[in-house]
């Protein structure tokens, strides 16, 4: 419920609006939203601008340039969100990182699936008909089947292929955003499911807009010990639409991990 503080702040921006304009039709305030400072963001679709409006009402311009907004949203999810994929790029950085990843075309093509696996200093791509290769870390891809110790060195226009291939995981990964259409507003991640599996948690995010229509928005699923907080959960899959060249293509993708762990053996002493 919004404050009857919130309401009067909400009032007084759109006067200000209206006045700063000097006539209402100059103006046409798409949407409105508060953080949890208490600030007020007005979306405002002609002059393309978010002004805010601080809790005693100090008004600012937040951003510029925004072709017609049509609302404006903040998601206290983000922020776990962003903490989840970073704790995972650091999990990855020193872990057995292993992604089976499905490649659809929309248009009805050729399904492909393989599975990467990913160490700090080599990684390997196996496809569906079992030709497996390799590359160490800075080197060349190799048909190979022992991680790149042995192999055959690949054509270019294979290792072209690997590397288009390998990309999918990443992206998903490093969240690269691309936004094509800006009716559709800010990009908005949301938490839309926990699901609770005996000692595990799943969280599942949807990266949207503000302004959504019917479009098949990409999905994350993170997993952790119910214990731990929110932006210690691990990505455990992805599911979107996808661009390879000129093609759509829809890519699912699951990931797991395996961890090293350090044993240290200890001769006990005599007499102790």
């Amino acid at each position: 419920m919004i404050s009857q503080r919130k309401r009067l702040i909400a009032l007084i921006a759109i006067a200000l609006l209206v006045d700063k304009a000097g006539a209402a039709e100059s103006w046409e305030p798409a949407g409105i939203a508060f953080d949890q400072q208490g600030n007020l963001f007005v979306a405002d679709h002609v002059s393309g601008q978010i002004l805010k409006f601080a809790p005693d009402g100090t008004r600012s311009i937040f951003a510029t340039e925004i072709q017609h907004p049509y609302g404006v949203a903040f998601d206290s999810d983000e922020e776990a969100f962003q903490k989840s994929l970073e704790f995972t790029r650091a999990v990855v950085e020193k872990q057995h990182w292993i992604c089976l990843i499905d490649i659809e075309p929309l248009n009805g093509g050729k399904k492909t699936s393989f599975r990467y696996d990913h160490y700090p200093e080599v990684e390997r791509v196996q496809m569906k008909n079992d030709a497996t290769f390799a590359r160490k870390k800075d080197k060349e891809w190799l048909k190979s089947d022992d991680w790149a110790e042995t192999g055959t060195k690949v054509s270019s226009d294979k290792s072209d292929e690997l590397d288009s291939l390998i990309e999918y995981p990443w992206v998903a990964l490093n969240d690269t955003r691309s936004t094509k259409d800006p009716t559709q507003g800010a990009v908005v991640v949301r938490l839309i499911k926990r699901e609770q599996d005996e000692n595990i948690e799943r969280l599942y995010y949807e990266e949207g807009r503000a302004k959504q229509t019917g479009f098949d928005y990409p999905q994350f699923i993170f997993s952790k010990q119910q214990k731990e907080p929110d932006e210690k959960a691990l990505l455990e899959g992805w599911a979107g639409v996808m661009r390879s060249g000129d093609v759509r293509v829809h890519v699912n993708i699951n990931y797991s991990y395996l961890f090293r762990i350090n044993i240290q053996e200890a001769t006990p002493t005599p007499g102790k």
